[in-house]
């Protein structure tokens, strides 16, 4: 069974904040990618959240990016993660609106989720802010997403209105295609000057994270036949 040596981007953000644009750039088209390799196979992924994100070390200093924990049950079990008021949520944070509301679930769910990871991958804030399920609940379902230049410097409109489509409380406004949504919105963000210190180059400069196997459906989609 073959491993991954990296760390999950959660870990990640806790330990070096927010990534560069460029960073986030290169997170978004790769994370696109396996997201777009599932979606032609069927395949909705229905957790996408900074924990199921690793970061493994590239070529030259580099990072690749891997999915993880592609094929869960499509009715995900909140309770676990819900049994204890002002708890810091996992899941139900990064849930699209209709997956909170048991609905059911499109591609467009997993654009609307990998979307809200990439969010705060770039501006280092999770897009709701409250703890509570009752309050988190209310934000993904009514509230309006802030934009992306409130909290970083530099960013065009351009890139607000990506986040915006892709955030839409109605899935069928939002993109059909998140690899073409992630390398125009990427393609933007190589364009944004950045005076800070980013993500290390090497990951080995962080605490190390145990190696992961890689799931069924992650190796089928990443090691395609």
């Amino acid at each position: 069974m073959e491993l991954l040596h990296g760390i999950d981007l959660g870990a990640l953000m806790k330990a070096q904040g927010k990534g560069s644009p460029r960073q986030v750039a290169r997170l978004l088209r790769q994370g696109a990618a396996a997201l777009a390799a599932a979606h032609r196979a069927g395949v909705i992924h229905r957790d996408i959240k900074p924990g199921n994100v690793f970061i493994e070390e590239g070529p030259g200093g580099d990072f690749d990016v891997k999915i993880l924990d592609f094929g869960l049950a499509k009715n995900l079990r909140m309770e676990a993660t819900l049994t204890q008021a002002g708890v810091v949520l996992g899941t139900p944070a990064y849930m699209s609106p209709e997956q909170m509301l048991g609905r059911e679930l499109t591609p467009e769910s997993d654009v609307y989720s990998f979307a809200t990871v990439v969010f705060e991958a770039l501006t280092g804030v999770r897009l709701v802010s409250s703890d509570e399920f009752a309050e988190l609940a209310s934000e993904v379902l009514y509230g309006k997403p802030p934009a992306v230049s409130s909290f970083c410097r530099y960013i065009p409109r351009e890139v607000n209105e990506a986040f915006f489509q892709a955030l839409a409380k109605n899935a069928k406004d939002r993109p059909s295609d998140v690899e073409k949504w992630a390398e125009s919105l990427a393609s933007l963000l190589e364009t944004v000057p950045f005076d800070g210190a980013g993500w290390p180059d090497e990951l080995r400069t962080i605490a190390r994270r145990p190696a992961v196997p890689l799931s069924e459906a992650t190796e089928r989609i990443a090691k395609p036949a």
